[in-house]
């Protein structure tokens, strides 16, 4: 456990270092949690946390990380977390986390913090043994005055039935009609805006996220008002648009891009 130890000290101590919180002082921002996890994308088992950048601890955790990890919320934290994450991963959530700490304090002007949600991949392992492959969503709840984050709701997907692979690339989803950008680890002074956000509009964005749920296209009409058909049509739209086959390459290739 050397390294993901040394891993795990260079994230505590980043964040530690970029907060400098002075003030418990917000900006005008209410969205609630609930409202924000009804936007990511949670198409399996899923559970979510509260981290405090005060001291870099978790004030809350769902219980469904039981059903996920194997872990109970009295016991999670980032120690578990690496401790059960793969040994490759480790350096790249590190570099991840960097990256977005540059994002998020360097790059972002600080009224626009609250309207951007960080997202990539890693692998555990659970309680069996296997290795899942979990999406790791965050967003901020709570920025001082400063433009410091005081609070960061997380929310972790298991999306392993998708079959990704493990990737060098963390995506930062704009909401309220902000761009979508992408960095590389490793290029951390490079974040590229995503010009493929254009392809998908809002309707078909929630078409993607019912499909990778697995409701049928009479399901997804009922949920949407629409038509079974016109479900269809943009299903057809997407795979066209995308270069995929099915909708589990469809649901996986709009996750790489940071579209969903």
């Amino acid at each position: 456990m050397a390294n993901g130890n040394e891993n795990l000290l260079e994230i505590l101590t980043l964040w530690k270092n970029k907060k400098q919180i002075k003030t418990e002082k917000e900006l005008n921002h209410a969205l609630q949690v609930s409202d924000l996890i009804a936007s990511f994308f949670c198409p399996g088992e899923f559970y979510y946390f509260i981290l405090n950048f005060y001291d870099v601890s978790f004030d809350y955790v769902h219980p469904d990380v039981e059903k996920v990890i194997g872990c109970t919320p009295e016991a999670y934290n980032f120690g578990v977390i690496f401790e059960k994450m793969h040994p490759e991963d480790r350096l790249r959530t590190q570099q991840k986390e960097t990256a977005a700490a540059h994002f998020f304090y360097d790059k972002l002007p600080q009224e626009k913090i609250p309207f951007y949600k960080s997202s990539y991949t890693f692998r555990i392992k659970d309680q069996k043994g296997d290795w899942k492959t979990i999406l790791h969503q965050s967003i901020a709840l709570q920025v001082n005055e400063d433009g410091k984050i005081h609070y960061v709701l997380c929310v972790h997907s298991d999306i392993t039935f998708l079959n990704p692979n493990a990737d060098d690339q963390i995506s930062f989803i704009g909401l309220n009609g902000e761009p979508t950008y992408y960095a590389t680890i490793g290029e951390q002074d490079e974040f590229q805006q995503n010009g493929d956000i254009i392809l998908v509009s809002d309707r078909e964005k929630e078409i993607i996220m019912l499909l990778a749920a697995g409701f049928s296209s009479k399901q997804i009409g009922g949920q949407l008002f629409i038509s079974p058909h016109t479900v269809d049509t943009h299903r057809r739209n997407l795979l066209k648009k995308m270069g995929v086959q099915n909708t589990l390459e469809l649901v996986a290739i709009c996750l790489k891009k940071g579209l969903i």
